[in-house]
């Protein structure tokens, strides 16, 4: 969504819509860990495919369980094909 400074505004996750893609930046990594939290388990709660490229010096498992709110919970949505996250090869975890 473009404002007439050319500038984009700001959407809200949960106003995403299939086929958007988001790009979030964080000022550490508490802020990180909140944020891409509320994203992904938003999203698994809805139903939607999440894909997760985070570089964040953490395996794919350990991203994966930071997200979606602990191991158990990143499990069943990684062996579902709900959620993605990229291993340092570039191939999708799951």
């Amino acid at each position: 969504m473009l404002s007439g400074s050319g500038q984009v505004a700001p959407v809200g996750a949960d106003r995403l819509q299939p086929g958007d893609h988001a790009f979030l930046a964080f000022s550490g990594d508490v802020e990180r860990w909140e944020i891409l939290g509320i994203f992904t388990r938003h999203g698994l709660a809805r139903n939607e495919k999440v894909y997760l490229n985070v570089d964040a010096g953490r395996s794919p498992d350990e991203t994966a369980a930071c997200a979606a709110g602990g191991a158990t919970a990143a499990r069943e949505a990684l062996d579902s094909g709900q959620l993605v996250v990229p291993g340092k090869i570039g191939r999708a975890h799951v």
